[in-house]
């Protein structure tokens, strides 16, 4: 450590040693000095006439008591401050939190239906080459179309599949599937 610092300390503690050791305060008889407010006076708004320098009074050691009351005011001037208008402490409850109108929302307009297949099985014909031609109508009164795999129809259809028993159709928009059956006496006349 630095010889400086290790001086201070011993310093202070050679001093604090010396202060709890002897607590009785020094009877030199030296004069305390005491300053004391001076009487309210009506102030002139002049503050290089107003300047007068504030009573001081002496105070020894066995200086009265009465000499330093009289040199502070009898009445302290009324403190400009407001009332308190709620007692901080006492705990308030927070207000009431102001109810939220939801606003009104209109529910979705509903899903429109799922899209229903209108093909019916129309007929099978079996052409030179030993190839199946599968037809399908729409509605009663549709003319037959031949479909095979991947064959676009009206109404956002298209042919999925065809097995010996059945056309499976899908609509390009819900891919929702449609099963078209072929009659069990429809493959047994070919």
């Amino acid at each position: 450590m630095n010889r400086a610092l290790l001086g201070v300390l011993a310093g202070t503690g050679a001093l604090s040693a010396w202060a709890l050791l002897n607590p009785a305060p020094a009877t030199n008889g030296a004069i305390a000095t005491v300053v004391a407010a001076a009487p309210a006076r009506p102030s002139t708004g002049n503050l290089e006439t107003d300047s007068s320098p504030p009573t001081v009074l002496a105070a020894g050691v066995g200086a009265a008591p009465a000499a330093s009351a009289d040199a502070l005011p009898a009445h302290w001037p009324a403190v400009n401050i407001e009332p308190a208008t709620r007692n901080p402490f006492i705990v308030t409850p927070p207000p009431a939190p102001k109810p939220v109108v939801a606003a009104v929302v209109a529910p979705p307009p509903p899903a429109p239906p799922p899209p229903v297949s209108d093909y019916r099985f129309w007929g099978r014909v079996l052409v030179q080459g030993g190839q199946r031609l599968t037809y399908v109508a729409r509605g009663v009164e549709g003319s037959p179309v031949a479909v095979d795999t991947g064959t676009r129809l009206d109404g956002g259809w298209a042919v999925e599949s065809i097995s010996d028993n059945a056309v499976v159709l899908v609509h390009s928009a819900t891919q929702q599937h449609s099963t078209v059956s072929i009659p069990l006496h429809a493959t047994s006349q070919q």
